[in-house]
């Protein structure tokens, strides 16, 4: 079985006043990618 961790997103949140929504749309697609890539059977992470 193949696993993807990774770390807290904080999906939503705003880091001093600034909106994340940008990152946050980049760093999920890269993830949704190396998903397929890595053909994972499990992917782990926590939204906050």
């Amino acid at each position: 079985m193949k696993l993807i961790h990774t770390a807290d997103w904080h999906i939503g949140q705003t880091f001093y006043e600034y909106e994340r929504k940008g990152e946050h749309a980049i760093f999920l697609s890269w993830l949704k990618q190396q998903l397929k890539e890595q053909a994972a059977d499990v992917q782990h992470g926590r939204l906050l």
